[in-house]
């Protein structure tokens, strides 16, 4: 439980900084549930994947790090 207060602290600034990534117009876009745009879509994508490499190596050290594949299911 003391790890899970931990990363729920660690994961305000986060956001903060996800944020950031998109313009004024993107964030309009993602508040009104308009479609994404491709560009959207890519800095998304990437985020994504380097939150959940970040979390495997916190969570998990010394395993192997995970295919494209094998991320999908974790």
């Amino acid at each position: 439980m003391n790890r899970i207060d931990t990363d729920a602290e660690e994961f305000g600034p986060v956001l903060d900084l996800i944020t950031n990534l998109f313009s004024e117009g993107e964030q309009k876009i993602i508040r009104t549930g308009s479609p994404y745009t491709e560009v959207m879509g890519e800095k998304m994508v990437n985020h994504i994947l380097l939150m959940a490499a970040m979390l495997c190596k916190k969570h998990a050290p010394g395993i192997k790090r995970p295919s494209a594949i094998e991320i999908r299911n974790m």
